[in-house]
């Protein structure tokens, strides 16, 4: 109770809040199928936000071809309501579908991308990323966000990326 109280006088002081409850924790590791000991079950909470903050960074220092930076990342994080941050890796034929996939469905935050108000997104890959690759995770993205959300794209070639 008091985390909720908490949560919602938070919300009216910030622009963006990034939850992840207890019970997703709990159903998270009991999905692994893993028996994790609370250390370990609080270093992958530890984890996830340690992806968020990689990943707002990398968006910001990394240069691509389509450039993101912190006016982009305000943009977006100014749009008032719940904040998903996610990451994908996808290999093989598919790899853009997964990777996108995997991004929208972090099973530790509180709520998925559908109906979002505003969009950030990054691709990475290696000098065989097509524009087609783009399209097509834009097209998986929009299929599940608001008709008029705010959507900014980037993308990063990174030849240290395996194929």
């Amino acid at each position: 109770k008091k985390a909720m109280e908490g949560k919602r006088e938070l919300t009216e002081h910030v622009d963006t809040i990034i939850t992840i409850p207890n019970d997703r924790l709990t159903g998270h590791v009991q999905a692994l199928g893993k028996k994790f000991n609370m250390k370990k079950a609080f270093e992958e909470v530890n984890n996830v936000l340690l992806q968020a903050v990689t990943g707002i960074t990398n968006l910001i220092t990394k240069p691509g071809l389509i450039n993101l930076d912190f006016a982009d990342v305000k943009t977006i994080m100014s749009i008032r309501g719940a904040s998903l941050m996610g990451m994908g890796v996808g290999t093989g034929e598919d790899r853009i579908r997964q990777a996108t996939e995997a991004a929208m469905r972090n099973p530790l935050l509180e709520q998925g991308i559908d109906g979002a108000q505003g969009i950030l997104f990054n691709i990475t890959g290696n000098e065989n990323l097509d524009y087609e690759d783009f399209i097509l995770a834009n097209e998986i993205i929009s299929q599940y966000i608001s008709e008029d959300a705010e959507i900014i794209t980037g993308t990063v070639l990174d030849e240290t990326i395996p194929e």
